[in-house]
């Protein structure tokens, strides 16, 4: 199938939708760091505090509130593509100690002049720093799986930086965006699963829901990094 200058295939398998050719990860990773952003771009307060909330109703959905009971304090976590810093701030108010990464060096700027934890970085060049090894309990990535040249890379270097027995939030919208240029794949339920068996996780929990702005479903999973 192709649509624009893009061409689409589906896996006969788990019904992946997937473009390919891909860009490699240093054009993507060049293109993310050149995006020009503010935190707050097209956010009003009242958007800011609904997507807190909303967020926060998510993790508890998932059934995070009982993780984070059994852990106690102190207990670390990761926001992967931090962006505006608003999941930083609702995984702040749960009582983690949340570090952030971006690759875009003057979104991270504006964080860190609010005072929030956030580094320079896409995920690779974070996995590849041996002190992050094993360093979180809870590693989040929302929004971003789809926009990877290799989801498969991708979530084996987020269970790098996580405890056995970790968990990890993974989000991606269940629709085909073709109107995106960066967004490169395209899951369903089946193909998320795969992945993250592949990948070292076993599925813990999930949600379904339509996002506050956004008028298509969504898929949230919360998954545990297995011992192997």
């Amino acid at each position: 199938m192709v649509i624009g200058e893009r061409r689409l295939h589906v896996c006969g398998r788990c019904r992946l939708v997937f473009c390919a050719p891909r860009p490699a990860q240093s054009v993507l990773r060049q293109f993310y760091s050149d995006l020009r952003r503010s935190p707050d771009v097209g956010l009003s307060a009242g958007d800011a505090e609904t997507y807190r909330a909303h967020r926060d109703r998510c993790y508890s959905a998932v059934g995070l509130d009982s993780y984070e009971d059994a852990l106690g304090q102190p207990r670390q976590a990761l926001d992967v593509g931090c962006g505006n810093g608003l999941n930083l701030d609702v995984l702040g108010i749960r009582g983690w100690r949340v570090e952030g990464i971006d690759p875009n060096p003057q979104q991270v700027a504006a964080l860190r002049r609010d005072n929030r934890c956030a580094t320079v970085a896409d995920l690779q060049q974070a996995a590849d720093d041996r002190k992050r090894w094993g360093r979180y309990h809870l590693v989040t990535m929302l929004h971003l799986v789809e926009h990877v040249s290799d989801p498969l890379v991708t979530v084996r270097s987020l269970a790098r930086l996580l405890r056995v027995g970790g968990l990890l939030v993974l989000e991606t919208p269940l629709c085909c965006d073709f109107a995106n240029p960066d967004h490169l794949f395209f899951f369903g339920g089946t193909s998320m699963h795969i992945l993250l068996e592949r990948a070292g996780f076993r599925w813990k929990s999930h949600l379904l829901y339509i996002a506050h702005g956004y008028a298509h479903d969504n898929l949230l999973v919360l998954a545990v990094r297995d011992e192997r």
